[in-house]
């Protein structure tokens, strides 16, 4: 009875969150939580085994950060497995393998899979090693298996599991700003049978890889494709969910945008309204001058668009300054196109945990592009970008208590 009050509890937890409630699960979780009572809670970090690599560990230029990004990758990975009627399965940390599944695994045929991206810094003054928020998105991967049906965890639980991953991987977490340990925490459904259904069997794990900057040669800003020909998603949708299919469905899109000069698409609501929601792969916001004082906005947690661990940092930061207004509203592309023109628009950018913050430069809107000639004394995206990474990096009091040191002792 214990454990059931606790899952239900967790359950709640996830559906009362903004991109629950509005699309009605707030009210009807019934399917959910039927799903979760018999699930026992886990993974178990007390009883986490491990089997460590016989593989060289991180040469100097690793350490560094002077890698391509994404493209190497550290000597372990943490793994665990679900089953509906036995629960979680002893966790583990072994040497990085290939994965094997049968050819009717429902993540292959359904798309049943949600993953994380967050980071690991090392200290530039005390070489303390600390996640980033890592809280943050160990709730929103609940959020995200709950509404495609994959096991339920102990936040917890998966959080301690997460921090003694990054403790024996700790050597590969580089040294110097603008360098991290990018963690990718996946689950996937690997039930090996055909038909759209709640997965029984899951798979969670998680890889990591050493980074360095985002944009090889600087984060000089991208152009954006505003294009009413494709939408990323709609109410009622998983816009809200860190799964594949919202990633994939950009990349003939960004193909497209790349043909008229453009990085990414920014992507709009609808064809009618043409709200702005988000770029790319990434959260947008566009700092108009106001009437009195600056306004900064970003879209509303409506549930089409990701609840970014970076924008909500962006928002608290700047709440915090007290000179800017910060709105959290639906505004249309239009409304952005003609504060370029008339000169309202201060600056736009992205924000993810990827680039962090990658100025735009211009919109690509109806056949014309409209250049952002950002007044350089007004930006905010380097006062922005330093306040961050002063914070990533331990140099400078973390007054917000977002870092998680990974070395308690």
């Amino acid at each position: 009875m214990k454990q059931f009050q606790i899952v239900r509890s967790l359950i709640r937890q996830c559906c009362s969150r903004p991109c629950f409630s509005g699309l009605g699960w707030s009210r009807d979780f019934t399917t959910l939580e039927q799903a979760a009572v018999e699930q026992s809670l886990g993974p178990d970090p007390s009883r986490l085994e491990t089997k460590l690599s016989t593989s060289p560990g991180p040469s100097d230029k690793i350490k560094s950060g002077e890698v391509r990004w994404g493209t190497l990758f550290t000597n372990h990975m943490f793994e665990a497995e679900w089953h509906l009627e036995e629960g979680w399965s002893v966790p583990r940390v072994v040497p990085r393998h290939s994965i094997e599944l049968d050819p009717a695994a429902s993540v292959l045929h359904y798309g049943l899979e949600v993953f994380e991206g967050l980071k690991a810094h090392r200290g530039t003054k005390d070489g303390k090693i600390r996640l980033f928020r890592p809280d943050k998105n160990i709730r929103r991967m609940a959020v995200s298996c709950a509404r495609l049906g994959l096991a339920t965890f102990d936040q917890q639980m998966m959080l301690e599991c997460l921090r003694r991953y990054v403790m024996i991987e700790r050597d590969w977490v580089p040294h110097g700003r603008g360098t991290a340990l990018y963690l990718r925490p996946t689950c996937i459904a690997i039930d090996p049978k055909l038909g759209v259904a709640r997965s029984k069997r899951n798979l969670f794990y998680i890889i990591a890889s050493p980074v360095g900057h985002y944009f090889q040669g600087g984060n000089c800003g991208v152009n954006l494709l505003a294009t009413t020909k494709y939408f990323r998603s709609f109410p009622g949708g998983i816009g809200f969910c860190k799964t594949g299919a919202n990633y994939a469905l950009g990349i003939v899109p960004s193909e497209e945008a790349s043909r008229l000069g453009c990085h990414q698409v920014l992507w709009l609501s609808d064809a009618k309204n043409r709200f702005v929601t988000e770029a790319g792969v990434m959260n947008f916001f566009v700092l108009f001058k106001g009437s009195k004082r600056p306004e900064l906005v970003t879209a509303p947690l409506d549930g089409t668009i990701l609840d970014g661990v970076v924008r909500s940092s962006i928002l608290d930061l700047v709440r915090s300054w007290g000179t800017i207004d910060v709105s959290e509203r639906k505004y249309s592309i239009d409304e952005v196109v003609q504060g370029i023109v008339n000169g309202q628009v201060i600056e736009a950018f992205g924000s993810g945990t990827a680039s962090i913050i990658t100025p735009v430069t211009g919109i690509h809107y109806q056949d014309k592009m409209y250049p952002i000639n950002s007044e350089t004394n007004k930006k905010i995206t380097p006062q922005l970008l330093k306040s961050m990474q002063d914070i990533f990096y331990g140099e400078v009091d973390d007054t917000f208590s977002w870092n998680v040191q990974v070395d308690t002792e």
